[in-house]
């Protein structure tokens, strides 16, 4: 599991240790991903795990559709209102 987060460092690392307590292999990643380098690196960190299961937004004005109906440009588009 990949917990990505662009500022709040504490909170990402007191869930990655409240999941690892309960045996979950999972990793904290910095990201902005309106960076498309770092976004980048955040898909190869998430690919590690060998598939991508969910994807939760829960920040950013958001279409509601499945993540293959989406595009690059309704990605930014959310990304950039916040």
């Amino acid at each position: 599991m990949a917990i990505a987060y662009r500022t709040n460092k504490a909170a990402a690392q007191q869930t990655l240790l409240q999941l690892q307590s309960s045996g979950a292999d999972c990793v904290a990643v910095e990201t902005d991903i309106t960076d498309a380098a770092r976004a980048d690196q955040l898909v190869r960190t998430v690919a590690m795990f060998g598939r991508l299961d969910a994807v939760v937004n829960n920040v950013g004005d958001f279409r509601w559709g499945t993540l293959g109906e989406s595009s690059l440009e309704d990605w930014q588009n959310i990304f950039s209102r916040i």
